[in-house]
């Protein structure tokens, strides 16, 4: 994948997220966000946002070191 695919994958999952919290919580669950996350990680995999991030590439000096 390259890191168009990636980053469109990161929002579908995260907007996938967004939609099942906002369905529990109009359910009336307790916890409707939490519970969320954790159907997500099932489906996905515990971490899947870093899992990723760590397959996009960068070109040479694309990325900036910050010294503060």
């Amino acid at each position: 994948m390259n890191n168009k695919e990636i980053i469109k994958k990161q929002k579908s999952i995260s907007k996938e997220l967004k939609d099942l919290s906002k369905e529990l919580e109009l359910k009336g669950v307790k916890g409707y966000h939490d519970k969320a996350r954790c159907e997500i990680n099932k489906k996905y995999g515990k971490g899947w946002r870093e899992a990723l991030e760590m397959q996009k590439t960068f070109e040479k000096g694309e990325i900036k070191m910050s010294y503060y």
